[in-house]
C-alpha cells in the first residue's frame, strides 16, 4: 500500500521489540499452511504488523488510516475511530463506494492497509458474501491468501519458496505493499520480520492436528469434566468468545465439539471443517449442523475417525477410533453421563457402539488435511517394490523426514536431515512433500521430505533394483572421503582417508560448486559398508 508515514513517525527507521500476539501466530500459520514457507509467512505477517502499527499496537484488522481519520475530522467534521468507523461499513451508513474512496481520495485499512478501490473491493465483497465484519481478523488473513494467489501470482510463489526472512519481507514491501519509500523501511520491517520467526520456532507452526482433539476429548473423559451447575460449562463461553452463538445454560453436546475444533484449529479452520461462516454458524444444534453437512455432501453411514455422530435423539458425538473387525468405534462425548447412553447429563466421556446401532442417525465427515491415530505411525522399510527414479540431497539442516506427508503431525516425524545429506526419489508427491529413500537410523526408511528442502542432482542414476554390473574406481593417490560432493563438506567418520589402492564401487555422479566431478561410492573396509563422496581427479 502507498505508506504516508501516519501512524508512527519513525516507523521507517526505527527497531523495536514488538507483541508477537495470538492473531500473528494465527496468520503465520494460517499462511504456511497454504504453501508459503516459515519465512514467507514471517516476512508477510511483518509488514501487515507494520502497516497498521499504531501507538505501539500492530497487526490490526480494524485500522484505518490515521490521515483518512485526520481528513475526515477537517473536512466532515466526523472524528472517527478504529471501532466506530468499522461499525459504520458494518451497518451500511458508510457505502461500499464510500469505503473504496473515502471523500473521493485511497486511504487504507485492516491489516495490509489495503488502499486503491480495487484491493479493498475484494475484501469487502468477501466479508459481504460472508457476513462478518469488514474487520473481521479470520477474513482479513483468508484474503491475504486469496489476493495473492488471484492477483499477485509472482509474490505468493516466491513466498512459497523463499528461504530468508529478510529477503521475504524486503520483497513482500516492494512488491506487495508498494510503498514510495520502501527503502527507508526494509531493515525496520526485515527485524520486525525476525522477531515473529523465532517466536514461531518456539511456538511452533502447526495448524493443529485431529489426534489433538481426541488426546482432549479422552482428556476430559479421563478427569471427568463436569459441568458447574445445571447446563453451565466453559465451552459455551470459549465459543461466545469467539463472537459465536454459545448455548450458556442449554444442552452443550454439539457446543462441546466445535468448542475443541476452535481451540485447536482457531475460528476459520473451524467453521470451514462445519461448512459454516461466523453469519450463518449454527455449531449449537444437532440436527441443523447435519444439515450443513447433507447440503455439503459430506455424510454418510459408516464412522471414521475425526467425524462427527448425530444421534436421532438430538445428540452428538465425535468418532475417536475404529474397530473395522468388530464393528464398533469409541465415541467422545459432552453433555453426557459416563455409564449409560444420555443426552443431556452433566460430563464429558468416551463409550463404544456398534456400527449399526439404531439410535445412530448418520456420520459427518470432516476433511482434517491430516492423517488421524486410525492411519498407522509405523516407518515404512525398503522393499522390493521401490524404484528409485534419479538422486538428491537435502538443502538445510535440521530438516524434518516424515511417515506420513503431513506437516501438522508433530508425531509422525521420523528424525531430520543435514545440508548435504543424500537420498533417492522415485518421483511421488503428495500434497508439498517428496517421497524418498533415505539411509537413517542405520537401516533404509522410505519417507517423506518438504519440497524446499529437496535438491534435485544432474547426473546422477538411482542406486536402487539395478540389474547391471556395478562399476569399481581404484584409488590413485590418497584422497579424502567426504559426505558429500565438495571440498567444503566433512569426512567421513569411519573412513577419512582412502589409501592409494582402495577400491570402491561407484554409485552416481554429483558435480560440486566448483564444476568438479565427484563420485558416491560404496567404500567396503574393516569398518564395514559406508556411503561417501571422493573427488573423481583422485578415482581411476
Amino acid at each position: 500500500m502507498p505508506y504516508r508515514g501516519k501512524f508512527e513517525p519513525y516507523e521507517g527507521i526505527c527497531k523495536m521489540s514488538i507483541n508477537v500476539h495470538e492473531n500473528i501466530i494465527k496468520a503465520v500459520r494460517y499462511y504456511i499452511s497454504k504453501g508459503l514457507t516459515l519465512e514467507g509467512a514471517c516476512g508477510l505477517a511483518a509488514n501487515q504488523f507494520r502497516e497498521s502499527f499504531y501507538k505501539g499496537v500492530g497487526f490490526v484488522s480494524t485500522r484505518l488510516e490515521r490521515l483518512c481519520v485526520q481528513r475526515y475530522r477537517e473536512n466532515r467534521g466526523i472524528t472517527y475511530t478504529d471501532k466506530t468507523y468499522t461499525e459504520q461499513v458494518d451497518n451500511g451508513k458508510i457505502s461500499r463506494s464510500e469505503f473504496l474512496s473515502p471523500m473521493g481520495k485511497h486511504y487504507g485499512y485492516g491489516i495490509s492497509q489495503w488502499t486503491t478501490s480495487a484491493r479493498k473491493a475484494g475484501l469487502y465483497d468477501l466479508c459481504k458474501k460472508t457476513k462478518v465484519s469488514i474487520g473481521d481478523m479470520d477474513t482479513q488473513i483468508i484474503y491475504t491468501i486469496k489476493e495473492l494467489k488471484e492477483k499477485f501470482p509472482t509474490i505468493y510463489k516466491y513466498l512459497c519458496t523463499v528461504k530468508d526472512v529478510t529477503q521475504a519481507s524486503n520483497y513482500v514491501l516492494q512488491h506487495y505493499e508498494q510503498p514510495n519509500n520502501w527503502q527507508t523501511m526494509k531493515e525496520a520491517r526485515a527485524d520486525t520480520a525476525k522477531q515473529i520467526y523465532n517466536k514461531m520456532k518456539e511456538v511452533g507452526t502447526s495448524m493443529g492436528s485431529i489426534n489433538n482433539i481426541i488426546a482432549r476429548e479422552r482428556s476430559y473423559a479421563k478427569i471427568p469434566y463436569k459441568e458447574t451447575s445445571v447446563n453451565n460449562q466453559k465451552f459455551s463461553t470459549m465459543v461466545n468468545n469467539a463472537g459465536l452463538k454459545g448455548c450458556q445454560g442449554q444442552p452443550w453436546c454439539a457446543t462441546y465439539q466445535f468448542a475443541l475444533e476452535l481451540e485447536e484449529f482457531g475460528k476459520a479452520v473451524a467453521l470451514s471443517h462445519w461448512n459454516m461462516t461466523t453469519g450463518n454458524y449454527c455449531g449449537y444444534s444437532v440436527f441443523e449442523t447435519e444439515a450443513k453437512f447433507v447440503k455439503a455432501g459430506k455424510t454418510g453411514k459408516t464412522p471414521k475417525v475425526g467425524a462427527l455422530v448425530i444421534f436421532k435423539q438430538s445428540h452428538m458425538g465425535r468418532v475417536l477410533s475404529v474397530n473395522k473387525k468388530n464393528k464398533t468405534f469409541e465415541c467422545g462425548e459432552g453433555n453426557t453421563s459416563n455409564r449409560e447412553f444420555n443426552r443431556n447429563g452433566d460430563c464429558c466421556a468416551v463409550k463404544t457402539y456398534s456400527w449399526t446401532d439404531s439410535k445412530i442417525k448418520s456420520f459427518c465427515y470432516i476433511n482434517y488435511g491430516q492423517s488421524s491415530t486410525s492411519t498407522s505411525t509405523k516407518t515404512e522399510t525398503t522393499t522390493s517394490t521401490w524404484s528409485g527414479k534419479g538422486t538428491a540431497h537435502c538443502s538445510a539442516n535440521g530438516v524434518n523426514i516424515r511417515n506420513t506427508p503431513d506437516s501438522s503431525i508433530k508425531t509422525n516425524v521420523i528424525g531430520q536431515l543435514k545440508a548435504g545429506n543424500q537420498f533417492e526419489y522415485n518421483g511421488e508427491t503428495q500434497s508439498n512433500f517428496v517421497k524418498i529413500r533415505v539411509m537413517f537410523g542405520g537401516k533404509q526408511q522410505i519417507c517423506w521430505i518438504h519440497k524446499n528442502y529437496v535438491v534435485y542432482e544432474t547426473g546422477t542414476k538411482a542406486t536402487t533394483n539395478s540389474t547391471t554390473k556395478k562399476k569399481t574406481y581404484t584409488v590413485t593417490t590418497d584422497a579424502h572421503a567426504r559426505k558429500y560432493a565438495g571440498k567444503e563438506y566433512a569426512t567421513l567418520v569411519s573412513y577419512p582417508i582412502l589409501k592409494k589402492g582402495t577400491v570402491v564401487t561407484y554409485l552416481a555422479t554429483v558435480k560440486a560448486k566448483d564444476g568438479v566431478d565427484w563420485y558416491r561410492v560404496e567404500i567396503n573396509g574393516k569398518k564395514g559398508k559406508k556411503i561417501g563422496y571422493v573427488s573423481s581427479k583422485c578415482l581411476k
